[in-house]
């Protein structure tokens, strides 16, 4: 047996245990030497038609087998005088891509190969991501557009595709593209002002869906605090009223405003010690109250967000809620009892429930809490004796004598 170098080698059979290697347009017989066997078909044809093969050379019988990317299907046909027709239904080449076609009489093969290319394009899909970015002129997306035909063939490289942008500031933007492996693609640039953009993508006539791009503010600016309450309000050291603050809008080096919920962290230090929270931003700004300290001082205040400090820190003088209220004091069997009250604000009002008295004798200290304005403390004091307590609320202290009492 003589074998041949073949110049192309497309493909493997297997009818009926028969495997013969095959090149297009070549006819073999079963000893790999030419025969008279031919297959005829286009070699291009549009996805999803309807194809006609005709084999001449067979004998009685001949088995044509289309074997692509859906597969093998084997049509086994009768000849008229060696010649046959056979129809390839258009199930069988939706898929673009190189289709092979055997056709298997007396011993030969013919081989023929068909090139499905896509039809005209049906839909186009356009893809955006990242989906958000800041507005500094040097962030970058990307959109992607895949279009495809009725069968969802990808349309032929280098077919022109367009597309559109329109800015958060109304300007609008055309690329056209090329189609390369499947899809078309473009870069699309950040500006300097924050908003949604609309992405899409056309082919001839057909347009994708808008797709959305987020152009976002970056790192604001140090911003401003400051109290929400008119000018010059006092600040008395209750330990119950509110100071009110907020920030200034905060914006990045472009003007824009960040998007609502961006976190702010304040933390303050006072007389009561230190103290933070968290709010987040509504139309650029947050706010947040802190209770006033109980003892006058210095409340300092500072905020920070995206590592961005405020400009500068907010500090608040608080002063005393009272200068002086009613005490007395009692001493009978080593027990202190000590009653505060009623104790009122400068404008006469009665001041809050809760707030701490506390009393020193010596070394020995007590606390107790106003209600109604007063408060009622009790310390065993043993053998001490003292001549006068010193008593604590608010802020303002007094000094007050014990009154001895015979013991029941």
């Amino acid at each position: 047996m003589t074998h041949r170098m073949l110049p192309r080698l497309i493909g493997i059979v297997c009818l009926s245990g028969l495997v013969v290697f095959g090149t297009a347009g070549a006819t073999l017989d079963t000893a790999g030497e030419p025969g008279g066997l031919t297959v005829l078909a286009p070699e291009e044809m549009t996805a999803g038609e309807t194809v006609t093969v005709t084999v001449t050379g067979a004998g009685e019988r001949v088995e044509v087998t289309v074997a692509g990317s859906l597969g093998t299907t084997t049509f086994p046909r009768e000849t008229a005088g060696g010649t046959v027709a056979v129809e390839i239904p258009d199930e069988l080449t939706r898929i673009a891509g190189l289709t092979t076609i055997f056709a298997v009489s007396d011993g030969e093969v013919a081989v023929e190969e068909v090139r499905i290319v896509p039809g005209e394009v049906a839909s186009v899909q356009t893809i955006v991501g990242a989906r958000s970015i800041v507005a500094d002129a040097d962030d970058v997306a990307m959109a992607v557009a895949l279009p495809i035909d009725t069968w969802g063939n990808a349309v032929a490289d280098g077919t022109s595709i367009d597309f559109f942008r329109v800015h958060p500031d109304g300007e609008s933007e055309t690329t056209p593209r090329e189609v390369d492996d499947l899809l078309a693609f473009t870069d699309l640039f950040s500006g300097t002002v924050a908003g949604r953009n609309a992405v899409w993508s056309r082919l001839a006539d057909v347009q994708s869906i808008t797709a959305d791009l987020d152009e976002v503010a970056g790192p604001p600016l140090p911003f401003s605090l400051g109290l929400v309450e008119p000018e010059g309000s006092p600040h008395v050291a209750d330990g119950r009223a509110l100071l009110h603050v907020r920030t200034g809008p905060l914006a990045d080096a472009f003007g824009n405003v960040l998007a609502d919920g961006t976190a702010v962290d304040f933390r303050w230090e006072g007389p009561d010690g230190s103290g933070s929270a968290r709010a987040l931003t509504i139309a650029g700004q947050a706010e947040t109250w802190i209770q006033s300290p109980a003892r006058p001082g210095t409340v300092t205040i500072a905020a920070r967000s995206k590592g961005v400090e405020a400009a500068s820190t907010l500090t608040v003088a608080t002063t005393a809620a009272l200068e002086t209220f009613p005490a007395q004091a009692s001493l009978q069997g080593g027990i202190l009892t000590v009653h505060v009250g009623p104790a009122r604000a400068e404008d006469g009002a009665l001041l809050p429930d809760g707030a701490v008295v506390t009393v020193s004798a010596g070394d020995i200290e007590g606390e107790g809490f106003l209600e109604d304005g007063e408060a009622v403390l009790t310390l065993a004091v043993g053998d001490l004796d003292p001549a006068q307590v010193r008593v604590d609320l608010l802020g303002a202290a007094v000094s007050v004598a014990v009154e001895q009492e015979a013991s029941s």
